[in-house]
């Protein structure tokens, strides 16, 4: 089973293709949706966000009747200090657009104290501009910036996504960071300041410049309060599109903040009305591609890979020095913190190249969705047959329990790979909350799942203390059983609950502290499990009898029949100074 995970999680991870993460790609085709959340960043002082979109296009649905003026597209950019939903984007699902009634978003109900930062950003196909609406004074001297493109985007240059195996994605890398290096240098918005559109070396220069005059300069203009951008028009396959440059640069303290990007497409309140678009988006603080709250999580992460890996070498050294029967499951524990370990490591090598270039390392990325993949199938095989007394208290899992894993364990498999196509995805795609939802769901019947075994063996422990002669032993591997079944629940709450509200709750430059508390809560669920099931003959909770029970027990079967009236049973006993063979309970003791 472990095996096949493995190869599963090899395939995956190879057949995956990368996103650009802070450097986002993104390309909608026949997209309905009413709002569409484009990204989301905490911003420090010096970062900056760069929208541009090359294509944009809409389409009216047959047997509608076009309407320039109900043709109202744009984006809203709001400013806020945690990662909860904003009060009035909540407030606004399902009814009229935001972008029609900008004073009904700012009314005194949904603005409480002037609190709301929003800009918005509508398109005008009339005036052929972008209008720029603020509200609240951490923004009103936010500086916007755009670029007069005086060459339309052509077609033949679309962003289009290849294959995982394509050349493009295989030797792709180093383009990607050419870009990123030509997004980084211009980071200082200069007010009329000459920026080429493409960074090329002095040969290809030297070439063109033979061939052909080059086109003149785009240039970035800034205003410290800017109403209008100026947007491009192209024939597109004999179809209008559409294209706009805007940036927005944080140069003040109180201008920090966590800012969600939306597009809001108000005709399709109405009518199935579609848009087309491809853009690109990048992200970035003053030194690191990183938002405000992901900063500490390299350093963070590599920690807890020190510590997992300390705390696997000390499980082994238990184990080695035990002179008690050492099972089976005690050495898986061991892979599971070892697994769990390189898990973090790895994650911590893909968060700092993010940081560093704005994208995936795809070496790093690769073996750390490997690693994530089979450290989840493991971790809950492991707390499943814990849970199930394989081995402590039964040697044979019964019919039920080989059934849940069946079914839990594809269930897991397949929560990790939703884990990995989330991680690869662009929030604005489709696919991005369709696969995270599907991934809470799944996750929550995973953790579940898991406390059926648990629930068995405390039922099963209870007959047998009513039942058998060894009251004793069974009323203590019953309160062991007991005390795994709390920790399950705190583990599961803890981690999915209480994470999520400190998550939505904390400012955004301490995002990292849901993290932190995930793996503190980790850690600490393998100690106390360890503890609690470690193979030491002080261990009261898995001592095997040594008393004469099984005597008295075997005398009241022998004299239930007659035909055994005239036949006593011998005791082995030693002398003093002699040894007395350790017993093992059956395997089938308990079943």
């Amino acid at each position: 089973m472990t095996m096949t995970v493995f190869k599963l999680a090899v395939l995956l991870a190879f057949c995956v293709s990368f996103n650009q993460c802070r450097i986002h790609q993104l390309e909608l085709e026949d997209d309905e949706r009413k709002i569409i959340q484009m990204s989301t960043f905490g911003f420090l002082k010096k970062g900056f966000l760069e929208v541009s979109i090359s294509s944009f296009r809409y389409k009216v649905p047959e047997g509608v009747a076009m309407n320039k003026k109900d043709m109202l597209y744009g984006f809203t950019l709001d400013k806020s200090g945690s990662s909860g939903i904003s009060a009035y984007l909540e407030n606004a699902q399902g009814k009229n657009c935001l972008l029609k009634n900008p004073a009904g978003i700012l009314s005194k109900e949904n603005n409480k104290n002037n609190s709301l930062s929003i800009i918005f950003f509508k398109i005008d196909f009339d005036k052929m501009v972008v209008t720029i609406q603020r509200n609240g004074s951490d923004v009103k001297n936010l500086e916007i910036v755009y670029k007069n493109l005086t060459e339309p985007h052509s077609p033949s240059k679309r962003h289009v996504p290849h294959s995982p195996f394509s050349d493009q994605v295989l030797i792709g890398k180093r383009h990607r960071r050419e870009d990123s290096a030509a997004a980084s240098s211009v980071t200082k918005p200069p007010s009329t300041t000459a920026v080429p559109t493409t960074t090329t070396s002095k040969t290809a220069k030297t070439e063109t410049s033979e061939k052909k005059k080059p086109s003149e300069p785009v240039k970035i203009k800034s205003a410290r309060v800017l109403k209008e951008i100026p947007m491009s028009k192209f024939d597109n396959n004999s179809v209008e599109a559409y294209s706009i440059y805007f940036r927005v640069n944080i140069n003040r303290n109180e201008e920090e903040g966590l800012y969600n990007l939306y597009f809001h497409n108000c005709p399709s309140y109405k009518a199935a009305y579609s848009v087309d678009m491809t853009l690109k988006i990048t992200e970035k603080n003053d030194a690191t591609y990183l938002s405000a709250g992901e900063i500490p999580l390299a350093p963070l992460y590599f920690s807890f890979f020190v510590l997992y890996l300390a705390a696997g070498c000390l499980w082994m050294s238990v184990l080695k020095k035990s002179s008690d029967d050492v099972y089976k499951i005690h050495y898986l524990m061991f892979a599971v913190v070892i697994v769990k370990s390189f898990s973090s490591m790895f994650h911590a090598v893909n968060i700092y190249y993010i940081g560093k270039e704005g994208i995936h390392e795809e070496a790093w990325a690769v073996l750390y969705y490997i690693v994530y993949l089979t450290k989840g199938s493991l971790m809950i095989i492991t707390i499943i047959l814990v849970g199930a007394g394989w081995a402590f208290v039964k040697h044979i899992l019964s019919d039920k329990e080989k059934k849940l894993f069946l079914i839990i364990i594809p269930l897991q498999v397949f929560d990790n790979i939703a884990y990995i196509i989330i991680e690869e995805s662009e929030e604005g795609q489709l696919q991005y909350h369709i696969w995270k939802q599907l991934f809470i769901m799944i996750d929550l019947l995973c953790c579940g799942a898991i406390l059926f075994p648990v629930v068995w063996s405390i039922r099963h422990l209870t007959e047998a203390s009513n039942t058998d002669g060894k009251a004793a032993i069974c009323l203590l591997k019953l309160k062991l059983f007991r005390q795994f079944y709390i920790m399950v629940v705190c583990y599961i709450y803890f981690t999915r609950i209480i994470v999520y509200l400190i998550s939505i709750t904390v400012p955004f430059q301490y995002e990292w502290l849901d993290q932190l508390f995930k793996e503190l809560a980790t850690i600490t669920f393998f100690i106390v499990t360890g503890y609690k099931f470690r193979p030491a003959n002080d261990n009261p909770y898995l001592q095997v009898p040594q008393d004469s029970d099984e005597e008295v027990e075997m005398e009241e079967v022998v004299t239930q029949s007659g035909a055994y009236d005239n036949i006593t049973r011998v005791n082995q006993k030693f002398e003093e100074g002699g040894t007395t063979p350790k017993q093992r309970e059956s395997s089938h003791e308990y079943d």
